[in-house]
């Protein structure tokens, strides 16, 4: 009996479920063992035995997500600056929201970022760093804090402070992409060491003029990180100059995350370098937006050090470099490489074979949820992942879950009534566990937002409808909350459940 054949049995007993990613790699890992010589009868009682095993564990995992089990709350670390030792693996990929890992350009390199998951309080404000990554061209960073604010953030390795300047985007609600145009030095190990602290938060502009109050404090983390390799890339013809540009060319390489140059620009006035003069340009010759630029000048006002990263294009396998100097222009040939793996799935398309469902997997169903606080705004539509009532090892529960999207950032809520407290009736009011995330390239990262709603069943048959009104808060700080009320619809069907 093969996995497909698992599952479908699995779906016709009680739907579709998101399972645990290292469930499906060891049923994965057991088919691909070669056959052992026994006996066949021996052989067949075994794969009998072990296929009721596997079923009977995934049933009782989808039961037991179905009583509304939620993952526990992040452990708060002893003050001090907290250190976690390289960690960036496959089973990482599910605790990075996708919105993150898309703002960081790191959406072809999720494997490759360590979750470091620490976490510091200062001047009643908690800060965690969930995410980091490192290579030959740039570092980055992703904090977690609320309320919303820019960082001002320091950062040093083994060899001193990292003096380069740094960029900062918006994640998903609470997280900020920081990102370095510069690598850090590796110790003695071969692996970097990074001390970050963050010393403020502004909540408005942080560049004068100033606007709004400054949150002051010491935020500090020890992480350490491997260096991502690189792969020299080639550009032919060679590029020594532009009209009347001489260019020295240092860095043409493949990193697992960006495309990275850097060269010295001779005889232009620095002020008339800037990233407007180099263009990538993918497969199809379409220019691949920039991810980080800098242009200091070196030596004399002749002179500039261009540093220039693009984000790495799903699937591409070449490129091309094109500089333009006024009437001169230069266009690589195609610089090739060995074809990238398979990219983790994206919320915003379909799951392909042997990927795990996306929001887009489920059917669309007419919503209408109005959100407040830390997270605002107004749902029409969600693509429910759980609808209806089931049985579980505590009796009968309902259960509501649905994907959905505010500023074009997907998310997941569910609501789920709580057995041991209320058994499920039918129609009726109930006082169910309410939680939020953030989605990963797996499905739902673990909540960020934990409370309390009240669920109205109006109807438990064909269309499942009825009202919410709840109030969650945020895992790291109970000040912060978002608050749900409106309307939800589903409809139970093969990809949902319980039904």
């Amino acid at each position: 009996m093969n996995e497909t054949e698992i599952r479908e049995r699995l779906r016709d007993a009680v739907g579709e479920a998101h399972y645990p990613a290292a469930l499906k790699s060891k049923v994965e890992a057991r088919l691909r063992e070669p056959e052992a010589e026994a006996h066949p009868r021996l052989v067949g009682l075994v794969a009998a035995v072990l296929a009721v095993i596997i079923v009977g564990s995934l049933v009782f995992i989808r039961l037991q997500s179905s009583t509304g089990f939620l993952p526990a709350a992040h452990p708060v670390r002893p003050s001090g600056a907290p250190t976690v030792a390289p960690n960036g693996t496959p089973q990482s990929i599910g605790r990075l929201p996708v919105e993150d890992l898309a703002v960081a350009n790191l959406s072809q390199a999720a494997d490759a970022v360590s979750t470091p998951d620490l976490l510091q309080t200062s001047s009643g404000r908690a800060v965690r760093l969930v995410g980091a990554y490192a290579d030959t061209a740039r570092i980055v960073l992703i904090l977690r804090s609320l309320p919303a604010g820019q960082p001002i953030v320091q950062i040093s390795d083994d060899s001193g402070p990292i003096n380069s300047g740094y960029s900062e985007a918006n994640g998903v609600i609470g997280d900020l992409v920081v990102s370095y145009m510069q690598p850090p030095h590796a110790g003695a190990d071969g692996v970097a060491h990074l001390n970050v602290t963050v010393s403020s938060f502004v909540q408005g502009p942080p560049f004068p003029p100033a606007v709004g109050s400054t949150n002051s404090g010491v935020w500090s983390f020890s992480v350490s990180l491997k260096i991502q390799a690189a792969i020299p890339l080639t550009l032919s013809p060679t590029l020594t100059s532009v009209g009347s540009w001489k260019v020295t060319v240092e860095k043409f390489e493949l990193t697992p995350s960006v495309v990275h140059l850097r060269a010295v620009v001779d005889g232009p006035s620095s002020i008339d370098v800037n990233q407007n003069a180099f263009t990538l340009l993918d497969d199809a010759g379409n220019a691949i937006n920039v991810a980080g630029a800098s242009f200091v000048p070196k030596g004399g006002q002749n002179a500039t050090q261009v540093d220039m990263s693009w984000g790495r294009v799903a699937r591409a396998t070449t490129y091309r470099l094109q500089v333009k100097n006024g009437g001169a222009t230069y266009t690589s040939g195609p610089a090739s490489f060995a074809a990238p793996p398979t990219p983790a799935s994206s919320p915003s398309a379909k799951g392909g074979k042997g990927q795990a469902l996306t929001p887009l997997d489920f059917p669309a169903a007419a919503e209408s949820l109005n959100f407040g606080d830390a997270m605002s705004g107004h749902i029409s539509t969600g693509r429910p992942q759980s609808c209806g009532a089931g049985s579980g090892g505590s009796g009968e529960l309902f259960s509501f879950a649905t994907y959905f999207q505010i500023n074009q950032v997907w998310y997941w809520l569910s609501f789920s009534t709580d057995p041991t407290a209320q058994q499920y009736h039918g129609p009726g009011t109930y006082s169910v566990k309410a939680s939020l995330a953030p989605v990963s390239p797996l499905g739902p990262t673990e909540p960020t937002f934990l409370g309390t709603a009240l669920l109205v069943i109006t109807s438990d048959s064909g269309l499942h409808e009825g009202n919410v009104n709840g109030t969650l808060h945020w895992t790291d700080d109970q000040k912060q909350t978002v608050t749900v009320g409106g309307k939800w619809t589903c409809m139970p069907g093969r990809e949902l459940g319980p039904a």
